[in-house]
């Protein structure tokens, strides 16, 4: 029996050890105790590295001591069964109450080791707790609260690899509190602590609970967004911003009023760490400059005001009356095709996979139609309707729209993947063409592509889709461009390199 106590233990023992030791550090455990009459047990040898802190040290040593002492008290132990056992065989036979006195001796030597293991076991859950907060001290400041820097760049190190094994995108957003050091001159450094405490609050309270909020450094803070891209979340993270300065400090009866600047960066195929953190740092210098109290972003080479940004792409979504006319329900030969990209939409806010749309137009319908009149361009986009499917995946769903096009939807595809699906589409219809009087006319398409992203219905989507396959029609594209939710793009220059 006090053997399968020890083992019990031992096997806890070593268990919760290694589940929170790194890998680097090993931890080696001798055997563990056996049957009685068995060697006893040794303690785990824990092999402890100069490089680890004072705290964490202090931790596991002390570990190691309750080891030794329960391996010392298991030896005991064994020893004692040892004793008893040959008593039992030196009682004469019939000798019931020798035996039973024997018994008696026995239960209570295995209750009594009970009891220390149990004693041990509470000691052993105290350092888990001591080791736990020492772990987790390592990764946040201790003013704050947030993740510190050393975490944020294992967070950073975490989205470079997931942006070239799986092209998964993401942002990178710091904020630097305006004048900090006015505070700290004028109302002391416990004030500004105040300030720096209050920054991480709000920033806490407007951010998802994927994102990553950590302190940089000082007054400067920054929030880490994996998945996303800058055009999904560029609203939001000036709401993030401005929430800053609209929550006033209020401070041994003061009311003291805090603005943030803050600076964005999208991960890009050409970006190490470094380069990512200097262009969002590049963008927060900009924000400085321009006045402080405001949000801009870096598009790779320009550093630019995130609310002309969003009010000009908003403009141009919103009042283009043709886009309206393109989007009704009516120009789509399956009437339903709206609703099935909001139904996306729907599914992808409670935790769904993602969904991109494209929309497609015959780059001759015009001519075609001038030509041979409407039959031609009727024919022309029928040829593509029939061929499309060859070159979409099974689970897209597609139908005709208006006149000259085609509208696809795309389930489970990101930008990039959307992009290789209309590449094929489009090379697989120039390999076709239709004759008109003798003159033949490649199928070519012009296509727009629009990934859903945060903030977006169903005809804000497609609106984007829109405006990306008009880009398409112009010099130099390619034919096929994205919206990212900011702007329209050639595919080309928006297509993840794989590393």
């Amino acid at each position: 029996m006090s053997g399968l106590l020890a083992n019990s233990w031992w096997k806890r023992l070593v268990q919760w050890i290694q589940a929170l030791w790194a890998p680097s550090q090993p931890v080696a455990a001798a055997s563990s105790p056996v049957a009685p009459g068995a060697a006893p047990a040794a303690a785990p040898t824990v092999k402890v590295q100069a490089s680890l802190d004072p705290a964490t040290v202090e931790v596991v040593v002390q570990v190691a001591e309750l080891a030794g002492l329960v391996a010392e008290q298991v030896g005991e132990h064994q020893g004692s069964l040892t004793a008893l056992n040959q008593e039992l065989e030196a009682i004469a036979q019939g000798d019931s109450r020798a035996v039973a006195e024997v018994i008696r001796r026995l239960l209570l030597a295995n209750q009594q080791l009970q009891q220390r293991l149990e004693q041990a076991e509470l000691k052993l859950q105290a350092h888990q707790r001591q080791l736990q907060n020492v772990a987790s001290a390592a990764r946040t400041d201790s003013l704050t609260g947030l993740l510190n820097r050393r975490t944020l760049d294992d967070e950073i190190a975490r989205c470079l690899s997931d942006f070239r094994r799986r092209h998964r995108p993401a942002v990178l957003m710091m904020i630097d509190v305006d004048h900090f050091k006015r505070f700290n001159d004028e109302h002391g450094h416990v004030v500004g602590d105040v300030v720096l405490k209050h920054v991480a609050d709000v920033l806490l309270a407007h951010c998802r609970e994927t994102d990553i909020v950590a302190r940089f450094g000082g007054e400067e803070f920054t929030v880490l967004l994996p998945g996303a891209t800058a055009g999904a979340v560029l609203e939001r993270a000036e709401r993030t911003r401005a929430a800053v300065g609209s929550h006033p400090v209020v401070i041994e009866g003061k009311t003291l009023r805090v603005t943030a600047s803050a600076g964005l960066a999208e991960l890009g195929p050409q970006d190490n760490n470094l380069t990512w953190l200097a262009r969002a740092d590049a963008a927060l210098y900009a924000a400085k400059h321009y006045g402080r109290n405001c949000l801009f972003w870096n598009d790779g080479e320009h550093n630019l005001p995130a609310h002309q940004v969003v009010e000009k792409s908003q403009t141009a979504a919103d009042a283009d009356d043709q886009a309206d006319v393109d989007l009704a329900d009516d120009q789509f030969a399956d009437t339903t095709f709206i609703s099935n990209v909001a139904r996306r939409i729907a599914e992808w806010r409670r935790g769904g996979v993602t969904f991109s749309v494209l929309l497609a137009r015959l780059e001759a319908a015009n001519l075609l139609a001038a030509q041979g009149g409407e039959r031609a361009c009727h024919e022309a986009i029928r040829l593509v309707c029939k061929s499309a499917p060859a070159y979409l995946r099974d689970m897209d769903l597609f139908t005709r729209w208006t006149r000259d096009g085609l509208a696809v939807l795309l389930p489970g595809a990101k930008a990039h993947d959307a992009i290789r699906v209309a590449r094929r589409l489009r090379v697989g219809m120039e390999a076709l063409h239709i004759d008109l009087d003798g003159q033949a006319f490649p199928l070519t398409l012009k296509i727009g592509i629009a990934e859903g992203i945060e903030g977006n219905d169903a005809l804000r989507v497609l609106r984007r889709a829109w405006l990306a396959m008009q880009a398409a029609g112009e010099k130099d594209t390619g034919g096929i461009c994205i919206h990212d939710g900011l702007k329209a793009r050639p595919a080309a220059a928006t297509t993840p390199v794989a590393r």
